[in-house]
């Protein structure tokens, strides 16, 4: 009866140790971390696959909260309302958006939240609704899904492009393409002479023109040289000349102005006399041409005659 009695009381104490931890536990989450929490709803359209109640929250990467409650909208079947349950310091913006992420292999769906940008307000509830709603978008994997159709459509054109290149027609054209090719390459060979040729004339003339290269850079180093120094010392004497031909007009200034005053009225007078000189000259030449001998001797004195 004694070890009987033993047995039942560490049944016993261990029971309540059970029951205890238990209380101490529920106590726990009843309370809480000391942590203020905030309640946010999210409308995601399509399928939630996945996602399940106590399904962690991320912002940014980081686990600020838990999913709470996920509920079908009344109002449209293919719209799925989840409500979390994050931080309350969680800086959820307006421009913020939600998405679902699967994590690992194991298929655990998790709510992600992105940042936003810095200078946008934060998300308070509108008028009218109990908690606010974070805008969702597609997770990179439901955009890969969705635009799979697409994929596949253009991938089909793709093929019947490419199957309708490979068309009868189409490969004649190719044919008689390739045979062009060969008899142009035929061609080619047999003027490989020819082209042998003509590639060592451009070489020649490409050696030439370096040459012509190498003087034109020559003459523009002589050039250079001119211009530093034949040209700046030509330039030195012609405003030397210059300043010359200034003193010069300086002191000629003073003559130049007597002579155009009585010089030229002397020149006036010389001009008038030096024409009635050459008048008279004139004359006078005229009379040796017609009769030198009266020019010479005068006038003939008449004979005497005795009778």
């Amino acid at each position: 009866m004694e070890i009987r009695a033993s047995y039942v009381l560490v049944g016993v104490f261990t029971l309540m140790a059970v029951v205890g931890a238990l209380a101490f536990i529920l106590w726990t989450a009843g309370r809480g971390s000391g942590v203020n929490l905030v309640q946010y709803d999210i409308n995601f359209t399509g399928h939630v696959s996945g996602l399940s109640v106590a399904n962690d929250v991320l912002f940014n990467g980081v686990k600020v909260g838990a999913v709470k409650a996920i509920t079908i909208s009344p109002t449209d079947p293919g719209r799925v309302k989840v409500r979390i349950e994050i931080a309350a310091n969680t800086p959820v913006r307006e421009d913020s958006m939600a998405s679902l992420e699967a994590r690992g292999i194991t298929g655990v769906t998790v709510v992600q939240i992105s940042g936003g940008t810095a200078t946008s307000p934060l998300l308070k509830p509108q008028p009218g609704e109990e908690v606010a709603v974070i805008p969702a978008q597609l997770s990179r994997l439901e955009a890969l899904f969705a635009g799979l159709p697409a994929v596949v459509s253009d991938s089909r054109e793709l093929i019947q492009r490419i199957a309708d290149m490979a068309g009868d027609e189409n490969r004649r054209a190719l044919a008689q393409t390739l045979q062009s090719l060969d008899v142009l390459s035929a061609r080619l060979a047999a003027r490989a002479d020819a082209m042998d040729r003509i590639i060592g004339n451009l070489d020649v003339t490409t050696r030439r023109l370096a040459n012509a290269s190498a003087g034109l850079e020559g003459a523009t180093v002589d050039m250079r040289d001119y211009l530093r120094t034949d040209l700046r010392e030509s330039t030195r004497a012609v405003g030397d000349m210059a300043r010359r031909m200034d003193g010069m007009v300086a002191r000629a200034e003073p003559g130049v102005a007597k002579f155009s005053g009585e010089g030229l009225e002397d020149m006036r007078r010389l001009l008038a006399e030096a024409r009635q000189l050459v008048a008279t000259l004139d004359r006078l030449a005229h009379k040796v041409e017609s009769d030198p001998r009266r020019f010479l001797f005068g006038n003939p004195v008449p004979e005497y005659d005795a009778r």
